[in-house]
């Protein structure tokens, strides 16, 4: 039966309390915080940080990948496909399917759902599932307040999997609920009880209604129940009509991390597998112009996973944005002093093309005479001085020390100063140049831990240059306590 083989979850390094939102607009108080991307994120690295996570926890099964799904409704291009950007950063080989899922808020299921049919092809199709988001609400509004940025990874297949999917559900809807055009920068959304009542609770119960009488079930045989919420409470209701009681409802991490759009339904439903055991059975529902419901039941492999607590530490790992301006600067929505330094040289497509194994896919040498590991690739090892004899090594999963920096607050372009260059000596050998980010300067040491992460470098002309930087490791071990003694900004 196929399922889950393997889920994680990424959550950005930034939060903003909605109450320094709101007391920029003299609102009311606002409960809770938002995740929010870096400046150096959009909607494409989000999802590698997750895709290459899920890859990791279950790098046997992933050789034999088939295919990549990306579900987002804000691309980073309009037309050029995300899936293969995130394929190229992964570095999946090049004969798997990448396909987009866009233009809902339920693409994230509607690319498992998918992902399900290519399955059931047959053993030997599995398929990796990225959702995430960076949706923006107008300056001032609820939306605002509400949108949140995320991303997360799901790896389904036939074989090893530790949650296989039962039964599903699919309905459409077309409703004017929530929208935005080419031409829009942030969300539109109609009156709030017409989308919430005619649209979200009517639709979604239905759905839901539909499944239970497919499988036979009744509310007392799930155990946890993950539904897609807008606002942080509808969902609530929805459980009620359905004869669910609350406690049965998952956490949907809208006061911690927001409503993260695409990402949402899969990000609460990798906090649900944290807390799962073998035997408990899930439903899964998400929303946006229909509905689409999963049963979801766990077996014994969960029992690997229990110990990762992938998402227990990006939610502990944070640093508060302190002021609505940084936060604006960080979304390019206010104009800021311009760096000194000229601009950036164009991005040339064959010179991307041509350095696409060191910028985007991150393979160093390897000298097979003694050993010795270099980035980016050389010709002639600075060790034994043997020529044109290396082999591919994927630096991207990789961990590392802090060997030097070197802080610049003033410089580079950065609205986040210090920018840090450094460069770290890497676990299995080698040592590279490169830049740091999401770090505390309080906090930068020599021997620091950091780990890869994929990031856009800058934009020219509407052509993103992405590349690969480092960031101080986030671990398992870290804890909510942790997080809450990080710096604000």
């Amino acid at each position: 039966m196929p399922g889950i083989i393997a889920y994680s979850a990424y959550i950005p390094y930034y939060r903003l309390n909605r109450e320094t939102i709101s007391g920029a607009w003299s609102r009311g108080r606002a409960r809770g915080e938002k995740a929010v991307a870096s400046w150096d994120e959009d909607t494409l690295t989000l999802g590698v940080s997750a895709g290459l996570d899920c890859l990791a926890a279950a790098a046997a099964v992933a050789e034999g990948l088939s295919g990549l799904y990306f579900a987002t409704t804000t691309s980073p291009y309009k037309e050029k496909q995300t899936a293969a950007l995130a394929a190229g950063a992964l570095d999946l080989p090049a004969d798997i399917r990448t396909c987009d899922f866009t233009g809902s808020l339920r693409s994230a299921t509607q690319a498992l759902a998918g992902a399900l049919d290519t399955t059931a092809a047959g053993p030997g199709n599995e398929v990796l599932v990225i959702a995430g988001d960076m949706r923006q609400g107008a300056p001032g509004s609820t939306l605002e307040l509400q949108l949140g940025d995320a991303a997360c990874a799901l790896l389904v297949g036939n074989n090893e999997t530790l949650a296989d999917i039962e039964a599903s559900s699919h309905r459409n809807a077309d409703i004017l609920d929530y929208w935005r055009s080419g031409e829009d920068r942030f969300v539109r959304s109609w009156e709030e009880r017409f989308g919430t009542s005619i649209g979200y609770s009517q639709v979604m119960a239905g759905t839901i209604k539909t499944l239970l009488a497919k499988t036979g079930y009744q509310p007392a045989d799930i155990t946890q129940v993950i539904i897609y919420t807008p606002d942080g409470r509808s969902q609530v209701e929805v459980a009620r009509r359905l004869g669910f009681d609350p406690a049965q409802l998952a956490d949907t991490l809208f006061d911690t991390a927001g409503n993260t759009g695409s990402a949402a339904a899969f990000l609460s439903l990798a906090n649900a597998l944290d807390r799962a055991r073998p035997g408990d059975r899930l439903l899964l529902a998400s929303y946006g112009d229909g509905a689409d419901a999963f049963i979801l039941k766990v077996n014994e492999n969960i029992n690997a996973f229990l110990g990762r607590h992938r998402l227990k530490a990006h939610l502990a790992t944070k640093r508060y944005l302190d002021t609505y301006e940084k936060y604006l600067s960080f979304r390019d929505l206010i104009p800021v002093e311009a760096p000194r330094l000229p601009d950036p040289f164009p991005p040339s497509a064959p010179v991307l093309w041509r350095e696409r194994e060191g910028l985007v896919y991150l393979h160093g040498g390897k000298c097979t005479r003694c050993g010795t590991i270099h980035y980016p690739p050389q010709r002639i090892c600075a060790n034994c001085q043997n020529k044109d004899s290396f082999e591919t090594m994927k630096l991207a999963g990789k961990k590392g020390r802090l060997f030097t920096y070197a802080s610049d607050y003033t410089l580079t372009p950065n609205p986040d100063p210090p920018t840090v260059y450094c460069c770290v000596d890497l676990v299995d050998g080698g040592r590279m140049q490169t830049v740091m980010t999401d770090v505390d300067p309080q906090k930068l040491a020599i021997g620091l831990e950091v780990e890869m992460t994929f990031r856009k470098i800058f934009s020219y002309k509407g052509v993103h240059r992405y590349g690969w930087k480092v960031r101080p490791a986030v671990t398992a071990e870290q804890t909510e306590t942790e997080g809450q003694k990080q710096a604000a900004v």
